[in-house]
């Protein structure tokens, strides 16, 4: 099997795919022991691609596309809000629980706003530059929705913790990079 992680391209078989997909008892005969995690994946079919010679013109089109449908509040505004009505609840929860609720918040949040920056990194490099500012804000996001689970898990250990400061960041972080991105791509 082939597959995507971060940047990188992998491939995997034998007992490393037996064992990543549990087949014939994989998991514990590659020694893993516990609760292990599914892999979270998406199919990508490659019947449909494009191969434009230079897709810059379209993907500007696309990209003033979704600007304009983009949330008119800053959904990290929403997400502190939501957080805050969870904390108790997530206090009082497992670790397991603690797991599931960060992958589907905070790992999620992270990992799209990676890929944002990477593409707004790849944009940048196409479209006449600009938007450095705007990719840089991106990665804040991400590495504060990191710092915020590492946060989170301190507080199902019964620890009082300051969420503040990563949703701080994330959030003003968002609306600077909307900021750069609708100044430059404003229909």
């Amino acid at each position: 099997m082939g597959y995507f992680h971060n940047s990188g391209y992998f491939e995997l078989d034998g007992g490393d795919f037996d064992g990543i997909f549990r087949l014939e008892g994989g998991a514990d005969e590659l020694g893993i022991s516990g609760w292990v995690p599914p892999p979270y994946m998406e199919r990508v079919r490659l019947d449909r691609i494009r191969r434009d010679p230079d897709p810059t013109s379209k993907v500007v089109e696309l990209v003033r596309e979704h600007l304009s449908r983009r949330p008119q509040t800053n959904p990290m505004v929403r997400f502190a809000k939501r957080l805050a009505e969870d904390i108790e609840w997530l206090a009082s929860e497992d670790l397991e629980t603690f797991h599931l609720y960060a992958f589907g918040t905070c790992r999620q949040c992270g990992a799209s706003a990676e890929m944002a920056a990477s593409f707004v990194d790849w944009l940048d490099a196409r479209d006449g530059g600009g938007l450095t500012v705007a990719s840089e804000h991106l990665r804040t996001i991400s590495t504060s929705a990191k710092a915020l689970e590492l946060a989170l898990s301190r507080v199902v250990r019964g620890r009082e913790v300051d969420l503040g400061g990563p949703l701080g960041r994330m959030e003003s972080s968002w609306e600077a990079a909307m900021g750069v991105l609708v100044a430059k791509y404003r229909s």
